[in-house]
């Protein structure tokens, strides 16, 4: 993930890119996943991302952050 130019964008080395449109003040949509994908960033009590939830369709994932 990183932010270029005032947006956040999340790639895979190599294999895709796309930009995060915000829903919420922690829960972006994935714009080029098709169907539709959201994530959204966990924190913890120190109010540190601690995990990521991904959601598309029926399909829930936890992504555990760095």
């Amino acid at each position: 993930m990183s932010l270029k130019k005032g947006k956040l964008i999340l790639s895979e080395a190599g294999k895709w890119r796309s930009k995060l449109t915000a829903l919420q003040k922690s829960t972006f949509v994935i714009d080029t996943v098709s169907p539709q994908a959201t994530i959204e960033f966990i924190q913890d009590s120190d109010g540190v991302v601690s995990k990521c939830l991904l959601k598309q369709n029926e399909l829930t994932e936890w992504l555990k952050v760095k």
